[in-house]
């Protein structure tokens, strides 16, 4: 945040933009911190161009994975056909035309996938959980098939990243996601 206040003056932002993403203490969850952290010790061209390449590797990787696990054997062709289904899926362009990090957490999907019955598993599925708290779902997979090393794994991989996070940048600067959270569903309630 004190990185977007600093890019450009205050003028230069919209009124929601402030409300939405400068007046929010943080609105990811606290181990993200982790990852977006050196990103604050690069100036924004610097940052942003690393964030670009980190994306695109692992958009490749991501790639490299679906067709390595959904389409093994079809060569050049097939690893061909793969990519241009995900590049023509829109949310996929959404996504590096936005600089999000989808491409991360497919990343991290597939590991889980790719792992599945070891529980390294639940490490993938912990990170994902980071990038896209709604992947958390996918731990229906191996509550139904029993697997309780990758459960286990996963609560552990997301409660010791919590702690860590919570040892590294104070309890109160953690608590504000869940202030930001807790926003969003007490109308629901």
């Amino acid at each position: 945040v004190d990185g977007i206040r600093a890019a450009a003056p205050a003028a230069d932002y919209s009124p929601a933009f402030v409300n939405d993403v400068l007046a929010t203490p943080f609105p990811y969850p606290p181990p993200t911190m982790f990852l977006l952290l050196p990103f604050g010790w690069w100036n924004m061209q610097t940052a942003a161009s690393v964030w670009y390449a980190l994306n695109g590797v692992a958009l490749l990787a991501a790639v490299t994975l679906l067709w390595r696990l959904f389409a093994p054997g079809s060569g050049a062709l097939g690893f061909l056909l793969v990519a241009a289904l995900v590049m023509s899926f829109r949310p996929m362009q959404s996504t590096i035309e936005l600089a999000q990090w989808n491409a991360l957490a497919l990343l991290a999907v597939l590991l889980f996938w790719r792992d599945q019955g070891r529980a390294l598993a639940g490490v993938w599925l912990g990170a994902a959980f980071f990038l896209r708290t709604f992947l958390v779902a996918l731990l229906i997979h191996p509550i139904r098939r029993g697997a309780w090393r990758t459960v286990a794994t996963a609560g552990a991989t997301i409660g010791g990243l919590t702690a860590l996070a919570v040892a590294a940048f104070g309890a109160t600067t953690c608590a504000t996601y869940l202030g930001t959270v807790s926003e969003g569903f007490l109308p629901l309630v």
